[in-house]
């Protein structure tokens, strides 16, 4: 079960998420895209595995957390979010991540953020 960030912690979303635990689903959520000290909900929910982004930073390979990405005692891990300012390989491509779309005649795209680090679908 994965969920973007955003969603406001109430009675319907704690209670999917104690059923899906229940029925023994792993329940991830991204961080959230506001550069906050604090995790989005659903990701700062007890028993939800937090993943905030990280982007590719410098000729020597390091990464770091993305400046966009939450962080905060809520974060469990980062995944690859993408930089659509950079095109490190010059390539003529921003270094953002292939995503689909809902777009008609355009089903895919290149983004940023938590929510393309977690596994599953698109959020939208």
């Amino acid at each position: 079960m994965t969920f973007p960030a955003g969603y406001v912690p109430g009675g319907d979303l704690l209670a999917a998420v104690d059923a899906a635990h229940l029925a023994g689903a792993v329940v991830v959520a991204a961080a959230g895209n506001d550069d906050a000290r604090t995790v989005a909900y659903p990701a700062a929910l007890a028993g939800v595995l937090s993943i905030g982004s990280y982007a590719y930073e410098g000729s020597d390979g390091d990464s770091k957390r993305s400046e966009f990405s939450n962080e905060g005692a809520a974060l469990d891990i980062l995944g690859s979010g993408g930089r659509m300012d950079k095109d490190k390989n010059d390539d003529g491509i921003p270094d953002g991540l292939i995503a689909q779309t809902i777009t008609p005649g355009d089903p895919a795209a290149f983004t940023t953020g938590p929510s393309r680090a977690r596994p599953g679908p698109p959020p939208w």
